[in-house]
């Protein structure tokens, strides 16, 4: 029987192969055994609502992250080469990515070594995100950030912790040095990432990389959702989603995939 949620069809062609994810790994503890269809929690709460505007028309500029130093992407970055408005060329595959998932899309890129959204779409759930357009999250436990620091190199990762520490957030942060870079060795390898109610409680999300012309992860895509309608066997059908969407993405921003 078809499910309500049912996802917008994409050819197989278009993306690269996806690796889905198994969860009887740890690098994505314990996910079909937390909560389903629980009611949402108090952490959850100030993080949602049923309307709240996303600001629009923040200027980004980004370069290839090996040009620039530590994170390589900013806001108002004067050292980027080959700068271009990401935003805007993505913004279209966002919308996309919303529409056919029916959950909030998110855009972010890494400035320094936290992250920062500089696009949303709202999806069509009854209560949608609170996240803001200028808001700036940890690396360890958004799927947004392990993606964003998942291919920068590892020197780099290990900076972090020693800077940031890998503070608990719910009862699924991560906050076990060598369980953090195994999960981020795993990004690399299958080509996204999951927050598994890591970062806000009642809150699952899905994200993937979006990379520029010359192949390196510029900014990466997420779809974030209530783990009422984002349940573990839904997060694994996401994903080839989330990923097709992203490398759409990078296609337009000139990523050539048969040139890699």
């Amino acid at each position: 029987m078809r499910r309500e949620w049912a996802l917008t069809t994409v050819a197989a062609s278009v993306a690269p192969p996806v690796v889905r994810p198994s969860y009887s790994s740890s690098t994505w503890p314990s996910l079909v055994t937390i909560m389903r269809k629980a009611p949402l929690a108090s952490g959850a709460a100030g993080r949602i609502s049923t309307s709240v505007p996303a600001p629009s028309g923040l200027p980004v500029t980004v370069s290839n992250p090996n040009d620039s130093g530590v994170g390589g992407v900013g806001l108002r970055d004067a050292d980027c080469r080959n700068q271009i408005d990401i935003r805007r060329q993505i913004h279209p595959h966002l919308q996309a990515l919303a529409k056919a998932t029916i959950e909030t899309a998110h855009l972010a890129v890494l400035e320094g070594l936290r992250i920062i959204y500089v696009d949303k779409v709202d999806g069509e759930q009854a209560v949608t995100m609170k996240s803001r357009v200028g808001d700036r999250g940890t690396c360890h436990s958004t799927s947004l950030g392990k993606v964003l620091l998942a291919h920068r190199p590892e020197s780099e990762w290990r900076r972090y912790v020693r800077e940031f520490g890998l503070t608990k957030r719910t009862a699924n942060t991560i906050t076990d040095a060598a369980a953090f870079y195994a999960a981020l060795e795993a990004v690399r390898r299958h080509g996204h990432a999951i927050d598994d109610v890591e970062n806000e409680d009642g809150i699952r999300c899905v994200a993937a990389p979006v990379r520029d012309h010359t192949g390196a992860v510029i900014a990466a895509m997420s779809i974030s959702g209530w783990t009422l309608s984002m349940t573990p066997e839904r997060v694994i059908d996401c994903v080839p989603v989330v990923v097709t969407h992203a490398h759409k993405a990078s296609l337009d921003l000139g990523y050539n995939v048969a040139g890699r």
